[in-house]
Formats: structure tokens, sequence, C-alpha cells
């Protein structure tokens, strides 16, 4: 039997006056279990016995009184047919009886308005009296459901409690599990109907607004594998194996519906496999795999909807071509959606996708990889990668890998996509950032792997598709070029700078610092930026004087700042002294830094802090002269020096990121140390800011046990008493003396 022949077609949807009507017959085979919706059963959602009718019919009282006239879907049946017209349902067998018998019981409450769907005119009065629907199970229930239509639902007079007692109720029917279930089923709709309702309009919108998605499974055979897995797993089928029949069920070659089949069931297994240990299914992840799939297919990030965004949604993707709509802010690429429903093209992305993940497995990659995001590199790494971010990873590999099948320069390009990935994360790199959808376009105008890389983006501005709202940018930038030439002689070198996790593929930082800077230049600027920036991030303590002064330098070039500190009391003010940032990267000081012989950068360091000391006046401070931001470099300045005095390294604190903070009013007195004395130098104190929850905002000291060891950051330079009581004028002087002592110091440290 050909599939133009059948009387449904595979991945359409049919309401029940579609399938209650004509020469049809509705089968429940005998492979399938009894009719159970009616009884208690144990309902393992809820953890209880329960019948399942009550709910499914106020659901759809509920949805017929909310929208009438709304189309709604009701899942999926799966069947087959043998011989013609009879339908063997292997899936949906609660849902349809159900459904009849609803009809059945409406059919009683309007004037028998819904016959036409309980049973053809001929069969009622000119044949065996056979309903639509008909259970083959057993030859009581079969007989049963005849009656039940044409004694009870055909003839209102009959009352549910006389069908026991009726002619035609024969005593085996008291020992079949599927009468006994749909006895108690209509008993519980006629108590659901017997509220204030339009039974006419209610069983109108039964039959001709309720949808279900039919899935030819071809034969008994397969029937029956497919009835096997349903019942084994105890679970209905999932919504992506609601796609199936969608994208295979109207393929009339039998081989290639049987590779297909074959293919769809493979990639299950891989997805299963594949899944995160929480998921009970392989549903979701190959729900996410679909949703790249489209997003690639379209260069849509979202679907729109009256210019609101919704995520992808596969199965509407897969029945309904999408449409442009000018007034959204982005538009499908919608020139490829009839190849992309095929089943062949589905299975290439798939292909690529389970190459991906393989060839992921290289520990050159997964080190790449990393560097986004911690973790085993498996479908559940790229799964996890938050929605948006995924974009500019997940969308271009999976692009890269169906182009170029096996790839043997994926590892170049990973490292391309992780540029990518960070020139949209710091705000600093923006501008070179390239939008996922450009770069999919750039992978499909590549004629080999060699090309991605280097295709120049704006020359070739008129081969790509405009994407609303995106600006195209250069792919093979300036920058991209300068590395380029450099990596033929010095490829692993370059690598390695680009993994510095401040550049993480982009290396415009060292070549800004001088045009045209040769190799043994850039690797010098290289040299010292982890001489000196690496040695905070890695709180190194080897060396001392480095990172102490080196500290002090970051904040005197303006990359931390004095001013109000996140989480602290406002009438405070701060700075981060052991924090990195970014700033660095843009600023000129810093970069003279780098072109610094490496012997030199402790002179050169001590001479710019100097000659700042010098500028600011920064060690004269009086309650007239008094800025927090002079008080804390000041403070500072004198607790950097000390250490090197000492052979010590300042202790890396930052008092949970708000940082060294004085009072910003010197009008009282919580800056000094004897708050009956003037302000000065060696009357002063600085701490961390706090910002606490309920106890109120203050600036906390070091505790009594740390009080007098003066290479932390927040004690005096001298033995100060610890309680405020205890502290006298010859303490101050003390302190006093040992400031002018660092001072006297400095004057002496060498600079070049």
């Amino acid at each position: 039997m050909t599939m133009n022949k059948k009387t449904l077609e595979s991945g359409k949807e049919y309401t029940l006056s579609n399938l209650f009507s004509g020469k049809n017959k509705i089968i429940i085979p005998d492979l399938q279990r009894d009719y159970c919706w009616g009884d208690k059963a144990w309902d393992k959602d809820v953890e209880k016995h329960t019948e399942l009718v009550s709910s499914f019919v106020d659901n759809l009282i509920d949805m017929f009184e909310k929208s009438p006239n709304d189309n709604l879907t009701l899942g999926l049946i799966y069947g087959y047919e043998s011989p013609k017209n009879h339908i063997q349902l292997c899936d949906g067998q609660q849902r349809i009886t159900t459904l009849f018998l609803l009809l059945g019981m409406l059919n009683r409450l309007s004037e028998n308005k819904f016959i036409k769907l309980l049973i053809s005119e001929k069969e009622l009065h000119h044949d065996d009296k056979e309903p639509y629907l008909q259970y083959s199970i057993r030859e009581s229930t079969l007989y049963f459901l005849s009656d039940l239509v044409c004694e009870f639902f055909l003839k209102k007079e009959v009352k549910i409690e006389d069908i026991n007692s009726s002619n035609w109720y024969f005593s085996e029917y008291d020992q079949d599990a599927s009468i006994q279930s749909m006895l108690a089923a209509i008993n519980t709709i006629e108590k659901k109907l017997s509220k204030e309702i339009d039974c006419e309009g209610f069983g109108n919108f039964i039959a001709d607004n309720l949808q279900m998605l039919y899935y030819d499974m071809g034969d008994r055979t397969r029937g029956e594998e497919t009835f096997v897995i349903i019942n084994t797993t105890g679970e209905p089928l999932t919504a992506t194996e609601n796609l199936k029949p969608i994208l295979i069920g109207n393929i009339e070659n039998t081989e290639k519906r049987k590779q297909f089949s074959e293919e769809w069931e493979n990639r299950e297994e891989w997805f299963w496999r594949n899944r995160d240990t929480k998921e009970q299914t392989a549903d979701d992840s190959l729900n996410d795999f679909f949703v790249w799939y489209w997003q690639i297919r379209l260069l849509q990030e979202q679907r729109w909807i009256d210019k609101k965004s919704y995520e992808l949604n596969p199965k509407e993707l897969f029945t309904r071509k999408p449409e442009i709509n000018v007034e959204n802010e982005e538009n499908p690429e919608i020139g490829r959606w009839e190849d992309s429903i095929k089943p062949e093209s589905i299975h290439k992305y798939f292909c690529s996708l389970s190459e991906l993940v393989e060839q992921c497995q290289d520990k050159s990659i997964k080190k790449v990889l990393n560097s986004i995001k911690e973790g085993e590199i498996s479908l559940k790494w790229f799964r996890g990668l938050p929605k948006e971010k995924s974009l500019y990873v997940v969308l271009p590999l999976i692009a890269y890998c169906k182009k170029f099948q096996k790839p043997t320069q994926l590892y170049e390009f990973v490292r391309r996509i992780r540029k990518n990935y960070f020139d949209k994360e710091w705000k600093d790199r923006t501008n070179n950032f390239v939008d996922w959808r450009h770069i999919v376009q750039i992978i499909e105008l590549s004629e080999k792997e060699v090309d991605v890389l280097k295709l120049k983006t704006l020359e070739n501005r008129d081969r790509f598709k405009t994407i609303s709202n995106v600006k195209l940018t250069e792919w093979f930038n300036a920058e991209e070029q300068k590395k380029n030439a450099l990596k033929e002689n010095n490829k692993q070198k370059i690598e390695e700078w680009e993994d510095h996790p401040d550049f993480l593929g982009d290396l415009s930082f060292l070549f800004s610092i001088k045009e045209n800077p040769e190799i043994t230049e850039l690797e010098k600027y290289y040299q010292n930026y982890v001489s000196t920036v690496d040695l905070v991030r890695n709180k190194i303590n080897n060396k001392p004087q480095l990172v102490n002064l080196f500290r002090l330098f970051y904040l005197f070039i303006g990359c931390n700042n004095v001013g109000h500190m996140d989480r602290v009391t406002w009438d405070a003010e701060g700075t981060l002294f052991s924090t990195l940032n970014r700033s660095h990267l843009k600023n000129d000081e810093y970069k003279s830094l780098l072109k610094s012989d490496n012997d030199n950068l402790i002179d050169i360091l001590t001479e710019y802090i100097k000659d700042r000391i010098e500028e600011w006046k920064l060690f004269d401070i009086t309650e007239d002269n008094f800025t927090a931001d002079k008080a804390i470099k000041a403070w500072l300045a004198l607790k950097v020096f000390n250490a090197n005095k000492e052979g010590e390294t300042l202790a890396f604190y930052d008092g949970n990121k708000t940082g060294v903070a004085v009072y910003k009013n010197i009008k009282g007195d919580r800056n000094r140390l004897i708050k009956t004395e003037a302000l000065s130098l060696e009357n002063l104190i600085c701490g961390f800011g706090v910002k606490a929850g309920g106890g109120g905002s203050y600036i906390h000291y070091a505790d009594k046990e740390n009080w007098n060891n003066a290479n932390i950051i927040d004690t005096p330079f001298k033995s100060i008493s610890y309680n405020e009581g205890d502290r006298t004028i010859k303490q101050i002087q003390e302190n006093k003396e040992k400031i002018d002592e660092i001072i006297e110091y400095i004057d002496r440290c060498p600079t070049l």
C-alpha cells in the first residue's frame, strides 16, 4: 500500500470530527492494555492513587470557557492502518477513549447532536452497529462499547445506574477491567457536566477544536515496538519524539523512511548517553540541539511575535515556514527553510555536533575552551553555557564542523572563537566583536578551512545577509593580520601570549605600546607584563619590593582610584590596593613601564613614585589640607616603603573588595589615633571600609593580635596601644619618629 492511499497522513493534525467520520474505524488493538483512566491508579507525580478523567475533563472545560474558538493540540497519537480505513492505535488509547466517552455523554445532554461522531448512519441502521471506536483487546469490550453507544449514549432515558441491570449488559462484563473503568469514567463525566455548561457548544469544541498529531508507524511490527517502549518506561513519548512524524512521516520511499528513522533513533541514543545526569530523558538535550540548528539555519536568535521576542520553537519551525515582519528587531533567513526541514539536513548538523564533541577531547582544544568555562568538554559543557553566550561559542563551532567535515584546523578556529567571545565579554574590546550570524556566514563563504580566519568581512560586505541592528565588523582586522604574520615563525610564542588571562586571544595591547614593534620588543613587553601584573594576580611573595611598588604604582597612575566603594558607607572613601582591573591596558604610563628593561623595573617604579610624592606634597598632611585621596596615598606609600625596607611583602588584602578607607569628614575625630590631638601623618589611622547588614556602616581596623604588625595595611607604624584609652602623646611621637625613618629611607632609595 503506498503512502498516498492511506486514510491519515503522517505528520498532520486531525480533529475528532476527522477521526470519527466516514468509513474510519479507530481500533484499540490486542497489543494494548486495558482502559484505566476511569479507575484510581497510582500517580507518581502526586504520589497517590487518583483517577485521571476528572482533571482531564476539568482542563477541557476550562480551555473551552476561556478560549472557545482556539484550536488546541492534545499531543501525538501513534498508529498504523490495517486494513484500509482501520487505524490501529499504538499510543493515545487513554485520551481517545476518554474523549469518545465524553462525546457520548455530551450527546445525551444535547438532543443527539453528536450521533455522527459516535457511529455512522450506515452502521447504526444497515449494518453491525459498530461505533467509530472499537476495542480489540477482548470480545467482551468490543460488544460492550457497541451496546453502550446504541443503548445508552443514544437513549437519554436510560440512566447510568440502570446499565448493570439492562438486558444488553452481561455478567462477564463485571470481570472486564476496561468496561469497569469506562463505567467509572462516564459516572465522573456526568458529574462534571451537571454544572451550568453549554453542552452543545462544548461538544463542538471537543469535536472541532482539539487536534492530535498523527504518526504512521507503517505496520504492526513497528507499532508493537513503540507499544513496548511506552509501556516499559511507563511514560508517554517525549516532546521531541513528537517531531518524528513531522519530519519522517510523509516520506514515501520506504528505504529512505527506514534510513531516516534509524538515524533518528541513533541521535536519541547519542543524546541519551550524553545527557545531564539529572535528566530522565534525552528530550531536553535534543531540544537544545534543534534550537541551535534553527538558529544557524535561520541566522536568527529568537522568534518574534508582536515585536516581542521568545525562544525558538522547533516544532513550529518544522511545520510552518516563518514569515518576515520588518517591524521586528530580527528576521529569519527564510530562503533556507525548505532545505532545513529535510531529515538529511538535520542529520548532517547532528553529525557535526557529534564530531565537535569528539574533537574537543583534544588536550589543546580543551585548554582553550576551559578559559571560557571550566569542566570536561562534553555536550553537557556546551549546554551549560548561558544561552546568550552559547550563541558565540556553540553555533559557530557546529557550523564549522558542518562545513568542513572532519576538520583539521578546529584548534585554530576555537582559538579565534574564544577571542571573539571575550571581545563581547570585556567592554574595552567590544569594537572588535563580530556577531555570531556573521561568523556563520564567514564559514559558509569560505572554500577551505584556511580561508575562514582570513576572510575580510568589510571587503565582502555585499555577500553578507544584513542583520537588523547589528553592525558588520572586520573579522580579519589589523591585529589579526599582525598575529597571522608573526605566527609564521613564532606560533608557539604568540599562542602563549594569547593564552594570558588578560588577553585571551587579543594582543592589541602589546601592539599598541609601540608602532610596528619587532618580535624581540613584543617579547620584552610581555615579560614585563607578567613580571608586574601577574605578581599581584598570583599574590607572589618572593619578589616583595617589586610587588609592593607595582601595587602603589597601579594606584598612583589611576588604575585604582580613591573614592566611594560599593557596599561601603557614604561617609567614607577608599581604594583597592591588591585588586587588578583592565584599565592598565589603556594607560600610557603603564605602557611606558613595559618598554623598560626588566632589571630596571624596581628603580623605574621607585623614581615614578618618589616624583609623585614630591609633586603632590604627599607627606604634608594637616587638618587644613586633608583629603581622603591624599591621606590614603600617603598611608600606602609609607606602608609600601616600610615593607620594602624590611624585605617584606605587604599583605594582599582588599577587605572583601572594599579596600583601604578613611572617613571623609575631617571635622570628626574618627581618622585620629588620639581623638584630642590635631590630625597629622603620625596621628592618622586607615582601615577597611565595611557595609554592615543590620549593624551600621563603619571602618574596620586590625584586631589586637595584628595591631603591632606594620606590614598589615590597617595598622600603625609603631607601638601604639590597641586600647584608645591607653594611647599617649609619647606613643604618637614614637610613631612620628618611625614615619620620619621611612621617609628618610624613601629619599635614599636609588632611581635611574
